[in-house]
């Protein structure tokens, strides 16, 4: 597949440049159809995928924090340079994030927060002295393609998107 936006929620669309990859049927009576999401799963060999800080805020939001009792709510991202920077709320409360990106070794989406507001007073300093991380102020739900560690969200690019499912083959 080449040069396609795959829409594959209201609203997130992945611009896919190139893949090289298989449709599984999910269901052995039935082909796997392009049409019906649950009908099968993505085997992914190699691709070249994008997707716009748009897209992202919704899947962020509909998907990866969206189940109840999620500690982020109100996502909205954007790209500034190099940056990555995320506004939202954690419990209720407004925060704003400036990020750097990096892949760990497994091709997994590591966002390192260079600079946190919350309320719009800085906090990563306090947060470095007194010890605390974001691991342990918050819990993310398993199975939704998020997790963190010390004070990186990192995102597992295809356990972050709904239905089809995907693996890295």
């Amino acid at each position: 597949m080449g040069n396609v936006d795959f829409h594959i929620a209201p609203g997130v669309i992945l611009r896919i440049s190139r893949l090289a990859g298989e449709l599984i049927a999910t269901r052995p009576d039935s082909p796997a159809a392009l049409d019906d999401k649950q009908s099968f799963t993505l085997r992914i060999h190699s691709a070249r995928i994008a997707i716009d800080t748009a897209s992202l805020s919704t899947l962020l939001n509909r998907h990866v924090f969206g189940y109840s009792g999620s500690p982020l709510r109100n996502l909205k991202v954007r790209t500034e340079g190099e940056e990555l920077i995320q506004t939202g709320s954690m419990r209720g409360v407004s925060f704003h994030m400036r990020a750097a990106l990096t892949l760990t070794p497994e091709g997994q989406i590591r966002i390192h927060p260079t600079k946190v507001k919350v309320i719009g007073v800085n906090v990563r300093g306090l947060m470095k002295f007194f010890g605390v991380s974001l691991e342990g102020l918050m819990k993310l739900r398993p199975g939704y393609g998020a997790r963190i560690e010390k004070d990186d969200f990192i995102l597992d690019p295809t356990g972050i998107l709904p239905p089809p499912a995907s693996t890295a083959a």
